[in-house]
C-alpha cells in the first residue's frame, strides 16, 4: 500500500513538473523584432505565462549587429526609415542613438568617361521620380516593364542632342533595375508588381545608429537600455537553438492543450496559443511540413504569392582608408561591352555588385551592396573568389584615381542560404496582383474548430499590409498579435 502511494505521489510530481515545464498559455516562435515586440507588450501588461522558441543561437532575427574591425556592423536591418508615427523612431528618439542621414558625395563610376556631378544628380533624380511616383492606373504587369519604358522615354528626350550622355544613361538602366531589386528585396525586377500598398513614413529614410547597431532598438524595447536595472524579465523566457519543425494546431493532447509545438531536436512544447513570427522564406520552404493539419487555402495562397528574395552585403575592413572622407556612395555603371565580356567568361555575378559605401561609425570599413539573380550563387562562393571579383571591379573602376590596398578582413551576409531565414524581406510580387492576394490573408489568425476563437497567430514584416520589409513594420505586427492575446484573455 505504501509502495502504491509512493508511486502515485511520484507520478503526480512528474506530471505536474512536466506541465509546468512544457505547458504554457502561449508559445512565441522566433525572437526577432516581431517576437521580441510581442513579448515586451505582454510583459508590460502582466501576461507572463509564455516562452519564446528561437531557432538560432542568438536573438534579433534579421536584426544582426556584430563586432567588426573597430566598430559594429549591421548585417541585416540598418536604417530607421521615417519619423512620424514610426514605432522604432518613437521608441528611441530621446536617447541620442539615432543620427540623421548626411547626403555627402554620390558618384556614378563609368569607364568610358568621367561623369559630371550634375549629370549624376540629374540621372539619379530621374530614377527617383519614376520609381517613387508610380501612377495608380499603370498598365504594365511588372515594375521592370514600367520603369524601363518610362526611363527610356525620359533619357531619349533628355539627351537627344548628346549621343555620349545618352549612351551612358542607357547603360544606367541595368544598374537602376539592380537598385530596385536592392530596395525591394527581389532577385529580379520583372517579378515585382508596380502596384503596392506600402506607405512610406514621412521623414529621413536613412537614419543610422552611429556605430551602435540596430540591436540598440531591441535593447530599448526590452528596457535593457539605457538602464539595465529596469530590464523586463524576458531573457529567461527565450530558449535558443530550438528550431520548430511542426505546429500541430488541431490536436487534443494528453495534458488538454490545443497546440503541440515540436522541435527538430525531439522536444515538444504545449500551449493554448502560438504566435508564429518566422520569416516568409521559412514558411515557403516548410509549407508542407510545418503545420498539421495543412493551412487553409487562403493562407497557403498568401505564402506562395507574396514575394520574398534576398540582398547581400560584403563588409571590408582596411588598415587605412583609401577613399574620400566625405564619400557617401559609389555606383558601378557597366557598359554593354563589359557586361557581355563578363557573361562570356561566366562572371556575370560581378554585375550584381551595385555600390560601395563607407560604414558610418567605422572609418576604415567599406560596405558593398549586392542584389540580383546571382545573390544565392554569390552566397555560396568562398571568400577568396569574392575578393578576386572585388579586386577586378576596383581595378576597373577605381585604380586610376585611388591607391587601393587589400582589405584585412571580410564579413558577408548570407540570408538566403540560412535555413532559419531563407531571404531578406518581402515584396509585392506580380503573382499577388494577378491573384488579388492580400497580406492580411497571411496575418489573420487560425481559429479553433467551429469557433471564432483564435489559436495560431501570425506576425512578421510580411504580414504588415502597409509597412512590410521594415523593422517598424515587423514591430507593429508583434504588438498587434500581443494585443489580440491580451484582448482574448481579458474577455475570458
Amino acid at each position: 500500500m505504501k509502495l502504491l502511494l509512493l508511486l502515485t505521489t511520484l507520478c503526480v510530481f512528474f506530471f505536474q513538473h512536466y506541465c509546468e515545464a512544457d505547458h504554457h498559455k502561449l508559445v512565441i516562435i522566433g525572437a526577432g523584432s516581431s517576437g521580441i515586440a510581442a513579448a515586451t507588450r505582454l510583459l508590460e501588461n502582466d501576461f507572463t505565462d509564455f516562452i519564446i522558441l528561437e531557432a538560432e543561437n542568438r536573438t534579433g532575427g534579421r536584426i544582426f549587429s556584430v563586432p567588426f574591425g573597430n566598430g559594429i556592423v549591421d548585417l541585416g536591418a540598418q536604417f530607421c526609415q521615417g519619423e512620424k508615427n514610426n514605432i522604432v523612431y518613437e521608441t528611441v528618439k530621446d536617447l541620442d542613438v539615432l543620427k540623421h542621414h548626411d547626403n555627402g558625395t554620390y558618384v556614378n563610376l563609368y569607364t568610358k568617361f568621367k561623369i559630371d556631378k550634375n549629370v549624376t544628380e540629374t540621372i539619379n533624380n530621374l530614377f527617383d521620380s519614376i520609381y517613387e511616383n508610380v501612377e495608380d492606373d499603370v498598365k504594365e504587369s511588372s515594375l521592370q516593364e514600367y520603369f524601363v519604358k518610362r526611363f527610356t522615354n525620359a533619357i531619349n528626350k533628355l539627351y537627344s542632342d548628346s549621343p555620349k550622355l545618352l549612351e551612358f544613361a542607357k547603360d544606367c538602366t541595368d544598374f537602376f533595375l539592380g537598385a530596385i531589386c536592392s530596395i525591394e528585396g527581389a532577385f529580379n525586377a520583372s517579378d515585382i508588381s508596380p502596384h503596392e500598398s506600402y506607405e512610406e513614413i514621412p521623414g529621413d529614410q536613412y537614419m543610422h545608429w552611429n556605430g551602435k547597431g540596430y540591436k540598440t532598438f531591441l535593447d530599448v524595447l526590452m528596457k535593457k537600455y539605457p538602464n539595465p536595472n529596469e530590464s523586463l524579465p524576458i531573457d529567461d523566457k527565450i530558449l535558443l537553438n530550438k528550431e520548430v519543425a511542426n505546429v500541430d494546431w488541431r490536436t487534443e493532447n494528453s495534458n488538454s492543450s490545443k497546440v503541440a509545438i515540436k522541435c527538430s531536436n525531439g522536444e515538444t512544447y504545449y500551449a493554448e496559443h502560438v504566435i508564429v513570427t518566422v520569416s516568409l522564406g521559412v514558411l515557403k520552404e516548410n509549407l508542407e511540413t510545418m503545420f498539421n493539419p495543412r493551412l487553409p487555402i487562403e493562407k497557403v495562397r498568401a505564402i506562395e504569392d507574396i514575394g520574398f528574395g534576398a540582398i547581400s552585403e560584403i563588409h571590408l575592413w582596411y588598415e587605412h582608408s583609401w577613399w574620400p572622407e566625405n564619400l557617401t556612395l559609389m555606383n558601378f555603371i557597366w557598359t554593354e561591352q563589359e557586361r557581355r565580356t563578363l557573361r562570356d567568361n561566366g562572371l556575370e555575378w560581378y554585375l550584381n555588385v551595385l555600390s560601395l559605401a563607407p560604414q558610418i561609425g567605422n572609418r576604415n570599413e567599406l560596405c558593398l551592396w549586392i542584389a540580383g539573380d546571382d545573390v544565392p550563387k554569390i552566397e555560396q562562393l568562398p571568400d577568396s573568389e569574392i575578393l578576386s571579383g572585388i579586386t577586378y571591379i576596383f581595378d576597373l573602376f577605381l585604380r586610376k584615381d585611388y591607391n587601393i590596398t587589400q582589405p584585412s578582413k571580410i564579413l558577408r551576409s548570407k540570408w538566403h542560404s540560412q535555413p532559419h531565414f531563407r531571404g531578406s524581406y518581402s515584396y509585392p510580387s506580380i503573382k499577388m496582383n494577378a491573384n488579388n492576394t492580400l497580406r492580411e490573408d497571411l496575418g489573420n489568425p487560425l481559429l479553433y474548430p467551429n469557433t471564432t476563437k483564435p489559436i495560431v497567430f501570425f506576425a512578421g514584416e510580411a504580414t504588415n499590409p502597409h509597412h512590410f520589409a521594415t523593422v517598424h513594420g515587423a514591430t507593429e505586427t508583434g504588438f498587434r498579435e500581443a494585443d489580440r492575446i491580451l484582448k482574448l484573455y481579458k474577455t475570458q
